[in-house]
């Protein structure tokens, strides 16, 4: 479960999951949007959201991290697609979900980028926060067919979601109080503010 000194997450732009019982295939084809197959020889788990996926996701319903995926997909089995898909959205803890188009607004959000970039989510963030301004981006997963990207997604916010404003503030470019406004206002402010929850 979230600790609870984080900020809460309103992910503004997520879609839904699937809640029947999954192929042998199936999991690695809900890992991207895409109506394509990948290469010959390669599976969508074989990307950084593949490896997050199987970092994250495996101790939700009880498995070590880094689990293979086809033990992630026999838990599943195991578990029962509902009580599966209930613990690692409860594991993610979004406060909120937008389950939520791309509306015509001036805003960003960083979900699907966030989770294809592996390890660098924080640098790719901060990237994000220099020419936007830090009202205009809304937290988001992009999560998609899998709860695993929910998890992903949520994580990897909260896994040193200070990153920069701390450098930031190291480097006397902003004052303390400056550098917490930044990470709280992507997680929830931002998105409650914009749809009025």
């Amino acid at each position: 479960m979230p600790s609870p000194d984080v900020p809460a997450l309103v992910d503004h732009h997520c879609h839904g999951v699937p809640t029947a019982e999954l192929s042998d295939e199936a999991p690695a084809g809900l890992l991207t949007e895409s109506d394509r197959p990948p290469a010959p020889g390669a599976s969508p788990f074989d990307g950084a959201l593949g490896l997050a996926v199987r970092r994250w996701c495996p101790p939700a319903p009880g498995l070590p991290a880094h689990a293979p995926a086809a033990e992630c997909l026999a838990r599943r089995r195991e578990l029962g697609a509902p009580e599966a898909i209930r613990r690692l959205l409860a594991a993610a803890g979004p406060d909120t979900c937008l389950v939520a188009q791309a509306f015509p607004l001036g805003y960003t959000a960083p979900g699907l980028t966030t989770s294809h970039v592996g390890p660098r989510a924080a640098a790719v963030r901060g990237e994000m926060l220099e020419p936007v301004p830090f009202g205009k981006l809304p937290f988001s997963t992009d999560a998609y067919g899998l709860p695993g990207p929910y998890l992903v997604g949520a994580a990897r916010f909260r896994h040193g979601p200070g990153a920069l404003p701390d450098g930031w503030r190291a480097d006397g470019a902003c004052a303390a109080a400056d550098a917490e406004r930044p990470a709280r206002r992507v997680a929830a402010d931002n998105a409650r503010r914009l749809y009025a929850l």
